[in-house]
């Protein structure tokens, strides 16, 4: 894992610099038990859903960088094209992901 301020080359890329890292991961909140993730998944199979777990640039980076347990889910909906000109959403079927926060 690089620290900030590391830098390495890359063959026919040039030089990256990491900024920095998550923290999360560093400190190991999701390698011991999780009892905020474990009740959001029971929701999930209370409500039939099938969800996945991915790591990214949340919200909830603020409070795990502080050894805080947090996460970010979904709300329902589709989107595509992220922070790009060509970014959507769909509200259909986001009465699912309001179901969730609700449960």
């Amino acid at each position: 894992m690089q620290h900030r301020g590391e830098s390495r080359h890359i063959a026919g890329k040039g030089k990256l610099s990491s900024l920095s890292r998550r923290s999360a991961i560093a400190r190991g909140i999701f390698t011991r038990r999780f009892p905020l993730l474990d009740t959001l998944r029971a929701v999930d199979r209370h409500l039939g859903l099938r969800t996945d777990l991915r790591l990214g640039s949340t919200d909830a980076n603020i409070p795990l960088s502080m050894g805080i347990a947090a996460l970010s889910m979904g709300a329902g909906g589709e989107g595509g094209g992220a922070h790009t000109q060509a970014e959507w959403y769909s509200a259909k079927d986001r009465e699912v992901g309001l179901k969730r926060c609700c449960c």
